[in-house]
């Protein structure tokens, strides 16, 4: 179970996303995952991506796995998916 966005920077709103795919992993007796896009800019993505990995790590790491990969859409996260199996 997993899920893909920006989550930058980390906000309430993402907790309970976190605990949702927490609990649906749990149900289904799956891995519950995050996974951060690349996006940076001044604006609307302050952080970098290292920094984003960095803070839901520190925040969410007990109830969700936050993989540090190179993956910059949904495919490439499905593709890296499929090949752990």
């Amino acid at each position: 179970v997993f899920s893909f966005g920006r989550f930058n920077p980390p906000t309430t709103g993402h907790a309970k996303l976190v605990d949702r795919i927490h609990r649906i992993a749990k149900q289904a007796k799956g891995d519950p995952m995050v996974f951060t896009s690349h996006s940076v800019d001044k604006k609307k993505n302050p952080l970098t991506h290292k920094q984003c990995v960095w803070y839901l790590r520190k925040f969410f790491a007990k109830k969700v796995g936050i993989p540090d990969v190179a993956a910059r859409t949904i495919f490439d996260i499905c593709g890296a998916l499929f090949e752990q199996g």
